[in-house]
């Protein structure tokens, strides 16, 4: 199953690599010059170096929504809720992964009483697998239980909202957990 669901993304995951050593090259001290980066000798260089590093990153910021996709195609379920599952996981509205070991002060949701880290899943890979699998069960049982005429109108922010609630009230945070 893992590898049905990681080769679909491996040549992203490998553009992004190739790429990122490119970057590295450009902006690497001490391989083209000592102790200087080829840009910082030739800062013309510098936007292009700033573009091939965007391009290369893409891959691994949105990781999650790569991994959505592809694990809720497998799971049976539809492709593009595992991709907006996967990008509500690392939205910008949420503190980057990358961050939470360096903030005191995690923002939280108050849901009732039940307080909820607004914590995004940049650069992880469990909490998206397994909502993925959440989100193909719950799509594939509200499928068979709602008629054909309203499934277009409730199918999918069902199974999106009850998706996104597991995900940031329980899968997140036990995964995460795991994860570390």
């Amino acid at each position: 199953a893992l590898a049905d669901i990681f080769i679909p993304i491996l040549p992203a995951i490998v553009t992004a690599g190739l790429l990122m050593g490119i970057n590295n090259i450009l902006t690497g001290p001490g391989i083209f010059y000592d102790e200087k980066s080829f840009i910082d000798v030739h800062k013309n260089w510098a936007d292009l170096a700033g573009i091939i590093n965007l391009i290369a990153n893409t891959a691994s910021v949105f990781l999650p929504g790569l991994i959505g996709w592809s694990a809720v195609k497998k799971f049976g379920g539809s492709p593009l809720l595992g991709i907006v599952l996967g990008l509500m996981l690392v939205h910008p509205d949420l503190l980057n992964a990358w961050d939470y070991g360096k903030t005191k002060d995690i923002p939280t949701w108050n849901l009732f009483g039940l307080p909820i880290e607004k914590v995004g899943y940049q650069g992880q890979v469990l909490p998206v697998l397994i909502a993925s699998y959440v989100l193909a069960k719950i799509e594939l049982f509200l499928k068979k239980r709602i008629p054909d005429s309203l499934q277009l109108l409730l199918v999918a922010p069902i199974t999106l909202l009850i998706t996104g609630f597991l995900a940031f009230i329980v899968i997140g945070p036990i995964t995460f957990s795991i994860g570390n």
